[in-house]
């Protein structure tokens, strides 16, 4: 498996996103531990979950799945754990933003003593769209978290680039994580990110559930190199993502152990120069 960096800490260059775990109707718990064992296994090093992907009766179901699949497993303390915090879950589809510094602290409490972890590897601003909270105040908490020693690395997600520079007056940010596929593209963000050397964590990058059917019909290139590489589509997207101008972590979300060692092997897929020039057409 190869390797990028946030934060000038080594993580592995795709990413295991969690929310799936829990957003479902009926979480398979037993399904995301095993998924996540496999993914240790297979060389992964980074996952991703927040506060918000939860249950509508647990306060942070997915930070304690991941917590109790970490401790069940010898190399789990070696995981690099991403969370956010901001966003949380009030109903079955109410999901609010409180972005208020005193959120953020609790938020990082709560996820601190959830995950059974002294600090935060890294923490995220989950959205920077709370019209009752300025973007800096909100960093600047995040900024006094990590002076604590309770946050490691500052993220954002779900910003735009005016947004980030705001945030880069007030401290350090060592990572963006916004929605890119070939579905939907970033490219401002993308460009910014890789020439300020910010790490790009990109979720959804198959499309999530609904919309992951699309790629084979919707990418006939993807699917061209696909059929002449023997891979599938969201493999050749892996590869792709992988490739691009900054350090791109794919996130990819699934149940399945089996998918998920296919999607880790494409990560080490190098394209040719014309495949990738036929992919940007």
């Amino acid at each position: 498996m190869r390797h990028t960096s946030i934060g000038g800490t080594p993580v592995s260059r795709i990413a295991l996103g969690g929310a799936g775990w829990s957003l479902a109707d009926e979480p398979d718990v037993d399904g995301a531990i095993a998924t996540i064992h496999s993914a240790i296994d297979h060389g992964v090093t980074l996952v991703d979950t927040a506060r918000a992907y939860t249950t509508v009766d647990h306060p942070s179901h997915n930070e304690w799945l991941i917590g109790e699949a970490l401790a069940a497993h010898p190399d789990g303390d070696k995981v690099f754990v991403a969370t956010k915090g901001g966003h949380f879950r009030a109903g079955p589809a109410d999901f609010l933003v409180d972005n208020s510094p005193t959120a953020l602290r609790r938020d990082c409490e709560q996820s601190l003593r959830t995950l059974g972890r002294d600090t935060l590897d890294l923490f995220q601003l989950h959205r920077a769209d709370d019209p009752s909270t300025v973007v800096e105040d909100s960093v600047a908490e995040l900024a006094a978290l990590r002076e604590e020693g309770k946050v490691r690395y500052v993220g954002l997600c779900n910003v735009t680039v005016a947004q980030l520079e705001k945030a880069r007056t007030i401290t350090t940010i060592d990572a963006v994580q916004n929605h890119y596929s070939p579905l939907a593209p970033d490219d401002d963000m993308l460009a910014y990110c890789a020439r300020e050397g910010i790490p790009y964590l990109a979720y959804s990058p198959l499309g999530g559930k609904s919309v992951a059917s699309r790629l084979a019909a919707e990418l006939p290139a993807f699917r061209r190199v696909a059929g002449n590489r023997g891979l599938t589509v969201p493999q050749v997207v892996v590869a792709w993502l992988t490739s691009l101008p900054a350090a791109v972590i794919p996130i990819v979300g699934t149940g399945r152990p089996a998918h998920l060692v296919q999607l880790v092997e494409a990560a080490d897929v190098d394209l040719t120069p014309e495949e990738l020039a036929s992919l940007r057409t």
